[in-house]
């Protein structure tokens, strides 16, 4: 859960790493091709979606807007919000390592032993 960690007037939200989603963290998605964040709320725990698609925007350094409100009407929460760790960086790192996988599944697919070299031996 978030610490209450703030950055002037926005509430510092920590990338959940943890794979738990705990309250107020948030995590990297990837939904229609484009990169968002999945939010946890501080308050509740109630989970909504940031950037592409939303009503939120996220800047370079993480800054949401405009404010975040709960969409669970019983809880009532509201704030500014920074997202600690996104970047454009994080993003492109994201995709090279998604792609990377995804060709070493390929290369693994395609590849054909020759059964002849299995039973000679090595030297």
């Amino acid at each position: 859960m978030s610490d209450g960690t703030r950055d002037g007037n926005l509430l510092i939200i920590p990338r959940d790493l943890t794979g738990d989603f705990p309250r107020g963290t948030w995590r990297l998605t990837k939904r229609d091709g484009f990169y968002v964040a999945n939010f946890s709320c501080p308050r509740c725990g109630a989970r909504g979606g940031l950037g592409h698609g939303t009503n939120h925007t996220i800047a370079d350094d993480g800054s949401v807007s405009p404010s975040v409100v709960c969409d669970d009407a019983a809880c009532g929460y509201h704030d500014f919000i920074k997202l600690d760790g996104w970047s454009m960086r994080l993003v492109a790192n994201d995709d090279v390592a998604r792609a990377a996988k995804e060709a070493g599944e390929r290369v693994l697919r395609d590849a054909r032993v020759d059964p002849e070299m299995l039973s000679k031996p090595t030297i």
